[in-house]
């Protein structure tokens, strides 16, 4: 690939897989860059970069800036217009000697307003929570408190939970609140169309409206694989990521570690917010507000029905509970 070339790499030749849709979306196989001793791609980095021992990512967003098409990954060299994440702090792996891309979350804030954390992973700070940074992730992951506490501060948001359902907020489609998460004492704004997802036409009262509902979704069960949190696409898509492999020497420099580089401008992102919605919701039933959803709900006894069936996981979410549950 490019100027680079893995001698002897052991893959697996698959002629049918139990992961939907990759071959409809174009995709003929899977190459992963987490640890792992079956691969022989870091050596291969190592090898051809010398000291460059990194990949980076830069996600680039749709048109509408809405949703995650393309970008670049580079091998032990930076994009030019992001060459400046050189001198960002360095997020160093947690725990030491992991086999995953983890490292620690410092805090959040929303519209300002700090959130409480505190980790359920035995030895982590107080105030801090392991983050795993994953490429392969389409969305996002949090504890579920972390997750009511975010959207509860988020103007016009309600939760709704429905009988044999998992709990759901709802938000107005057009929120300016900006969230930002924060790594090595850098705050990394999220835009806020990246805070909820269309998740179809919504049928209520006897009429269809649009509705929003969260894209950072709640989850308690990533604790017991060591991290808390699992940060895809809806976050990175905001940030141009290094990935550093570091290396054997066992010295603190030769740990593998991080760095993050914010691409959002908070302002700019708010103000783009109303003209970028008004154009994606064009053509759709008008947008019903949260509160007076959640009464319809409640009065007639309805769920959150799309207008099309239901959609069958994504590859990626596939993937991320297979490569948990994996040894």
């Amino acid at each position: 690939m490019g100027t680079f070339s893995v001698s002897q790499q052991a893959f697996l030749h698959v002629e049918s897989s139990n992961v939907g849709d990759l071959r409809e979306l174009g995709i003929e196989g899977l190459l992963g860059l987490r640890f792992g001793t079956a691969s022989r791609i870091n050596q291969a980095v190592t090898d051809r970069r010398n000291e460059s021992n990194f990949i980076a990512f830069d996600l680039s967003r749709t048109d509408d800036l809405e949703d995650t098409d393309g970008g670049s990954f580079s091998i032990g060299e930076y994009a030019d217009q992001w060459k400046a994440v050189a001198q960002a702090p360095k997020l160093y792996q947690y725990p030491r000697g992991s086999h995953r891309w983890t490292t620690l979350l410092e805090g959040i804030t929303v519209g300002g307003t700090p959130l409480n954390l505190s980790s359920v992973v035995p030895g982590v700070p107080d105030g801090r929570l392991v983050a795993l940074l994953d490429t392969g992730v389409a969305t996002a992951v949090i504890p579920r408190s972390v997750q009511n506490d975010l959207y509860s501060h988020i103007p016009g948001a309600v939760t709704w939970t429905a009988e044999g359902q998992d709990q759901s907020w709802l938000i107005p489609c057009n929120t300016t609140t900006i969230v930002e998460f924060t790594f090595g004492g850098q705050p990394m704004p999220i835009h806020p169309l990246d805070l909820s997802i269309f998740p179809g036409l919504v049928t209520a009262g006897g009429q269809l409206y649009t509705a929003c509902i969260a894209a950072i979704d709640g989850n308690d069960e990533l604790a017991e694989y060591g991290f808390e949190m699992a940060l895809g696409a809806t976050f990175l898509r905001n940030v141009y990521s290094v990935y550093d492999f570091g290396d054997s020497n066992g010295t603190a420099a030769g740990q593998p570690y991080m760095q993050l580089l914010a691409q959002t401008e908070a302002a700019d992102a708010m103000a783009q917010v109303a003209s970028i919605r008004s154009r994606t919701m064009a053509g759709l039933p008008p947008e019903i507000e949260p509160a007076r959803l959640l009464e319809l709900l409640k009065a007639e006894g309805l769920t959150l029905a799309t207008a099309t069936p239901p959609a069958a996981p994504s590859p990626a979410a596939a993937l991320l509970v297979h490569e948990l549950s994996s040894p």
